[in-house]
């Protein structure tokens, strides 16, 4: 796992470097916020509003309904995205995204409304500068995999800030705050048209030690889907 973390988080470590406040400050701040990510070695995972289904990677592999994935909010992303045309304005400059971590501890990475590069004359309704939201996962059964699942979508925004609120609140009431999650989906009407969005089901709330220890083979899936803790490892006493 701290190989595919790493992809988000270069000098994180699972167990041991996040201070659970200043997660939760920057959880809570980046929900309220008007306003380096995923790279290399990421499977991006996209939903469509429209067909209501979920497709990862470039191979736009079918995402199976009993998958568990494993939230880390310590990777969550904010950011703006250009929309033209219906598409991705074609600019390198058309996206900006940051860690909401890195953000607390530079606060200069964050771009502001203001600061945004026009990429008009707009056509569509739809088109313009969007706020951004995203999440890191990985699958129970693949750990070794990084998964980014990012959006514009209001509903999509919406689904996530309340996964990451309840991630914050525990975090600060000294309870387990890393989400297992299943991904459903719910249909919608919205200004006459009916779409859907997608849902983010919690199936446990763990504790970044028990996550920890079912990365190292030290605590199975049925445990951990149970809430149990690891157990802790005895020191040796000094033989005087």
């Amino acid at each position: 796992m701290s190989n595919a973390l790493s992809t988000f988080m270069p000098n994180a470590k699972l167990a041991t470097t996040v201070d659970d406040a200043k997660l939760a400050q920057a959880l809570t701040t980046s929900i309220n916020d008007a306003g380096g990510a995923g790279g290399a070695g990421v499977n991006y995972l996209d939903f469509s509003g429209k067909a209501g289904v979920y497709k990862l990677g470039k191979n736009k592999t079918d995402i199976d309904e009993d998958t568990l994935f494993l939230v880390e909010p310590a990777a969550t992303m904010a950011g703006w995205t250009c929309w033209k045309d219906g598409n991705v304005a074609d600019d390198r400059k058309a996206k900006h995204k940051w860690m909401v971590t890195d953000a607390l501890m530079n606060p200069e990475i964050v771009i502001q409304q203001h600061q945004l590069d026009d990429h008009g004359p707009y056509k569509k309704d739809g088109d313009g500068w969007k706020k951004m939201r995203g999440v890191a996962l990985l699958a129970l059964d693949k750990l070794d995999v990084s998964i980014e699942f990012c959006s514009t979508a209001i509903s999509a925004i919406y689904g996530m800030n309340d996964l990451l609120q309840e991630a914050s609140d525990r975090l600060l009431a000294g309870e387990p705050s890393m989400p297992i999650i299943w991904l459903g989906k719910e249909q919608f009407t919205a200004q006459g048209s009916t779409n859907w969005k997608p849902t983010f089901n919690v199936e446990i709330w763990v504790t970044r030690d028990a996550v920890a220890a079912f990365s190292e083979d030290e605590l199975s899936e049925d445990q951990l889907l149970a809430g149990d803790a690891p157990k802790k490892k005895r020191v040796a006493r000094k033989k005087k």
